[in-house]
């Protein structure tokens, strides 16, 4: 029995489309998506804006918009689980937080994230849940639009699958048991650095 479409979660996972952007920084988001379906047995389908699926309990998505339009399908999405960006959950990659750590946050700025940036001007809102994953920073001297669109490092692969793996989990915690549960699971962890202890300028 399908439940009311205000009961509904929308679970968005960004990245850049296509083989060239598969593996890249950028697109953790896509990453943690498609662990999560992976791990339920979930079979990922072609949707409008994107790819993923529909289930009782929440839609998930992948956009193919681009990083930058990114705001496009979630405001469709969005107006068809009934408008609520509290049922909102945006999982994106982090150079603020260490390579690997994973938070879940409600609201705050873009803080560049050319993503982000799409989705709050497209639903006119930033009060919706981020799961935040760290890809670390760029080494000195490199754009950090090139480093976004680099692939992880072999020594950097451990650190980024736990990560992905942490956040896959967290959207279980979710589904089940609802954002709260979830964040005092994912966020309990330590805090490893002084840029976590303040993102966007509001203290997680």
């Amino acid at each position: 029995m399908m439940l009311p479409s205000q009961e509904k979660y929308l679970i968005i996972g960004l990245g850049n489309p296509g083989r060239d952007y598969l593996h890249n920084r950028h697109n953790v988001g896509y990453m943690v998506i498609n662990e999560y379906l992976k791990s339920t047995g979930i079979k990922i389908s072609k949707m409008k804006y994107g790819f993923g699926v529909e289930t009782p309990r929440a839609i998930f998505l992948m956009p193919d918009t681009f990083m930058n339009n990114s705001g496009t399908a979630v405001k469709h999405y969005l107006a068809k689980i009934g408008g609520d960006s509290n049922k909102l959950c945006v999982v994106q990659d982090d150079m603020d937080i260490e390579l690997g750590r994973v938070i879940l946050k409600f609201n705050g700025g873009d803080n560049g994230h050319n993503g982000i940036k799409s989705i709050n001007n497209s639903i006119r809102t930033n009060k919706y849940y981020r799961i935040r994953i760290g890809v670390g920073r760029p080494p000195e001297g490199m754009e950090p639009a090139d480093y976004l669109l680099s692939d992880f490092l072999p020594n950097e692969l451990e650190a980024i699958k736990n990560g992905i793996k942490k956040a896959s989990d967290g959207l279980d915690i979710i589904i089940k048991d609802g954002f709260i549960k979830a964040m005092n699971q994912i966020n309990k962890t330590k805090r490893q650095n002084k840029k976590e202890e303040n993102i966007n300028g509001e203290r997680i």
